[in-house]
């Protein structure tokens, strides 16, 4: 059972990074990898074997761009919170205790915590990246729609956060409801 358990978890992980840093990394250098010309097979500069450890390399450097992105979205937010007033939820021990104890409770919110990460790094890179796009005069004006979408983007990847937050609180709460009512906590044994 622990081997199944440990095979969910790290693809749970593997699929949080794939869609929370990967996915903004890579729509990031979509828009500055051409303009800088970084691409050196397409124009046949490489042998055949060096193409792939370039893929490796890029496929590397936008799943660090991804934690950057997401970190610049966390930072921001959490200087509105500041100015706001807003504290954040001092509920990690109660959190980790409970999802312990009744981990089936938690998929939701552990999901909704991955798409919350793709929804905040994605604007950032939206914010970030049109500027180095090479397009031609006539759509040159495009960047101003993307950077505008990635900033109404960004509004709405706060409002997640508040809604990820409150949807964790009534996930322990639901949690504490469990143990209260006597419902056994999930058997690590599978029995």
């Amino acid at each position: 059972m622990w081997k199944l358990l440990g095979s969910l978890v790290s693809s749970f992980l593997l699929l949080r990074d794939l869609f929370g840093y990967l996915i903004p990394g890579l729509v990031f250098a979509a828009m500055i990898v051409p303009s800088f010309g970084l691409v050196p097979w397409a124009h046949g500069a490489f042998p055949e074997i060096d193409r792939w450890w370039w893929l490796v390399i890029l496929l590397i450097a936008c799943y660090v761009a991804g934690h950057v992105l997401v970190a610049i979205a966390f930072t921001a937010y959490g200087v509105v919170d500041k100015l706001r007033g807003r504290k954040p939820p001092d509920d990690d021990a109660e959190l980790q205790f409970y999802r312990y104890l009744y981990p089936h409770l938690f998929i939701d919110a552990d999901r909704r915590g991955t798409v919350l990460i793709l929804r905040i790094g994605v604007p950032v890179a939206l914010l970030a990246g049109p500027w180095r796009l090479p397009l031609p005069a006539e759509i040159g004006q495009l960047k101003y729609v993307i950077a505008a979408i990635g900033a109404f983007m960004l509004y709405n990847g706060y409002r997640g956060v508040l809604h990820v937050a409150r949807h964790r609180a009534a996930t322990i709460q639901a949690a504490q409801w469990a143990r209260e009512h006597g419902l056994p906590p999930f058997k690590w044994t599978g029995e």
